[in-house]
């Protein structure tokens, strides 16, 4: 199709329908040597197909191609919108905590050995001053 260009499609196709005949050459090789594509590639290459359907007169075909678009532009929209309520879920934990929150000691009790940790003074378990063997949670 390209090298004949002139001689078969010179006095019905212009220039511009040359062009996406190349651009979708190129794209047909990045598939075929299974390079990766964005999402905007492929929307781009899905338009450009359309696009030579239309100059060709393939009415069906660049509608079943249109289709095609349409729902990788779906996709994308739901892709972005999950996105975005990630974003927003997260935003609540940041910054400064809200004022007269209860301490987690209020709210949860925790496991006796816990209890034993976080009720000694921590400057007399480093100084050996606290009586008794240091305990880890866990352990």
């Amino acid at each position: 199709m390209w090298n004949e260009w002139n001689l078969v499609f010179g006095k019905t196709l212009g220039h511009a329908e040359r062009s996406l005949i190349s651009e979708l050459r190129e794209i047909r090789k990045q598939w075929a040597h299974q390079e990766p594509f964005s999402t905007d590639d492929t929307c781009r290459a899905l338009d450009s197909a359309a696009r030579l359907l239309h100059a060709v007169t393939a009415a069906g075909e660049a509608q079943e191609v249109d289709r095609m678009k349409q729902e990788i532009l779906r996709i994308r929209f739901d892709e972005q919108a999950r996105y975005e309520r990630r974003k927003s879920a997260i935003i609540p934990t940041e910054g400064t905590p809200l004022a007269n929150l209860p301490s987690w000691r209020q709210i949860v009790t925790p496991h006796p050995d816990n209890e034993i940790i976080t009720q000694a003074n921590p400057a007399a378990i480093r100084s050996g001053e606290s009586g008794g063997k240091r305990r880890r949670s866990g352990v």
